[in-house]
């Protein structure tokens, strides 16, 4: 179906009520990070701050109301009846699923999980056959979400899970530190797209004197000699707070940017 939006476009609000006015089978990818069910909430309003000003504003939606600080603390009142009612029109063992979990868990995690299936059931929707989703998430329900995306994208579509790791330099106490978060990637078909050939890092001065470079985990990659990038994932160490790996990639509080 034909996009009913220019490309490019930044919505601020509910991606909810976003997605129900999209079409169908438009979307090629969708990458989402959504709250982690954490528990915390922050009461303050969102403000966006000029710098070169100094002044501070209030963001508004598209409706002109004032944009909500980050929650992610959930209960049951939080989901509407139209919400619900969705859910139960797409799939009702889905509402049972998410009340099964409740019981187990928590009301905040019934009603997380129920947010989450109303959002994640348009994205299906709204993506495209050859397309994909890829959802971001930590400890705190992503064996829940798993189960979710199982259940909604099919478990044959499941394509990857892939582990986020980062160093942190203070202990984890009398435990080991939670220091890995997770990217579930699924697919809307087997027929989805995946470009190899961008799936590339170039290798840094240091990396391309060497024909071999041996992995921490004691592998050994082999460079041809005309080659001047590798794999993405064979050469992306755990991050480290403003370092720099042998591919050529910095991390800077836990986030990878390339050069």
């Amino acid at each position: 179906m034909k996009p009913n939006c220019n490309n490019r476009t930044v919505f601020i609000g509910d991606n909810r009520e976003v997605m129900l006015g999209l079409n169908a089978d438009i979307a090629d990818a969708i990458i989402t990070d959504p709250p982690f069910n954490t528990g915390q909430m922050r009461k303050d309003d969102q403000v966006k701050i000029d710098k070169k000003k100094s002044k501070q504003t209030q963001l508004v939606d598209i409706h002109g109301n004032v944009v909500q600080a980050y929650k992610d603390s959930w209960k049951i009142g939080d989901i509407s009846k139209r919400e619900l009612e969705y859910i139960k029109y797409k799939d009702k063992d889905l509402v049972r699923f998410c009340q099964i979990i409740g019981n187990q868990h928590s009301a905040g995690m019934e009603a997380y999980l129920m947010m989450m299936a109303s959002r994640l059931l348009l994205c299906h929707e709204i993506l495209k056959e050859t397309g994909s989703i890829f959802l971001h998430c930590d400890h705190s329900a992503n064996g829940y979400l798993r189960m979710l995306m199982d259940a909604i994208f099919g478990k044959k579509n499941f394509r990857n899970e892939i582990v986020w790791c980062y160093y942190r330099a203070r202990p984890g106490g009398n435990q080991f530190a939670r220091l890995s978060e997770t990217i579930f990637w699924y697919s809307k078909s087997d027929k989805w797209t995946f470009n190899k050939h961008l799936m590339q890092v170039p290798l840094t001065e240091e990396a391309l004197k060497s024909n071999r470079i041996v992995r921490k985990d004691g592998s050994v990659w082999e460079r041809k000699k005309a080659q001047k990038t590798c794999p993405i994932g064979g050469q992306i160490a755990p991050c480290r707070p403003q370092a720099k790996n042998v591919a050529g990639l910095e991390s800077k509080n836990g986030q990878i940017k390339s050069h």
